[in-house]
């Protein structure tokens, strides 16, 4: 495209212009003729594959931005898929390792506190969960420990009491008895 506008300019209109400077006007007529049209014509024959040329590497670079922008929608739809899909699995993760362990630990706890010491607390891990449950076993044991120990105290103190009214009912009997002894022999009977 150069040398069609180099060679239009200096065979062309350079020529006409020297021409029209010195008031030559048949040579004028005659360079335009001759040389100015044909290399006008090429010049802008060159204008257009210029100006084609242009719009295809537009066109390119469109397609392309497209081309990139999809790609990029898929990567980003895949990466909120594979998001969505990593919080599936942490919450199920989370709710099998740290949720489900503190329901179960708080049942625990309502069933202690209603007076079911029976229930039996498994230890599975040895993380802060798992001394949690511990410690719940642990308070289950210690519980079970003093209950049993208030039970024989209360056995205890059922079998006293039942031998001092066993004892007050033989003295009672005994005093009634001497009572009634002494009272005939108050009487002379």
């Amino acid at each position: 495209m150069y040398k069609r506008q180099r060679s239009y300019i200096d065979d062309g209109v350079d020529t006409m212009v020297e021409a029209l400077r010195s008031e030559d006007y048949s040579t004028f007529y005659m360079v335009n003729n001759e040389y100015g049209t044909p290399r006008s014509a090429a010049f802008i024959e060159a204008l257009n594959d210029f100006g084609k040329y242009i719009g295809d590497q537009q066109q390119a670079t469109i397609d392309q931005a497209e081309a990139n922008f999809n790609r990029a929608m898929v990567a980003v739809g895949i990466a909120v898929g594979l998001a969505l899909l990593l919080m599936v699995f942490c919450r199920i993760l989370f709710g099998r390792l740290v949720v489900r362990p503190l329901v179960e630990a708080g049942q625990h706890f309502d069933k202690i506190a209603a007076g079911d010491l029976t229930s039996r607390v498994e230890v599975r891990s040895h993380n802060e969960i798992g001394q949690l449950m511990a410690a719940v076993k642990r308070m289950q044991e210690s519980l079970t420990r003093t209950v049993a120990t208030v039970r024989r105290g209360v056995d205890e103190i059922t079998v006293g009491s039942r031998e001092i009214a066993a004892g007050n009912t033989d003295l009672s009997s005994r005093c009634l008895l001497y009572t009634s002894d002494a009272a005939d022999e108050g009487l002379g009977v």
